[in-house]
């Protein structure tokens, strides 16, 4: 199974939970693609997406 981590990060640390929720599926043995939204074209290809950004004042 293919997993799409993909994160928003201002400050650096949602790209460190993505880090680590990365981290802990490539070793259940998934295939784990990690990317900053920002610097995302198009989407990668998967069978599952992980998407998280910050959140700054509540919004």
């Amino acid at each position: 199974m293919r997993i799409a981590v993909i994160y928003g990060s201002r400050l650096g640390a949602t790209r460190g939970i993505a880090e680590r929720i990365a981290a802990r599926l490539g070793a259940s043995g998934l295939d784990v693609q990690i990317a900053a939204a920002e610097r995302l074209g198009d989407l990668p290809a998967a069978d599952a997406y992980v998407i998280g950004s910050g959140v700054y004042g509540q919004h």
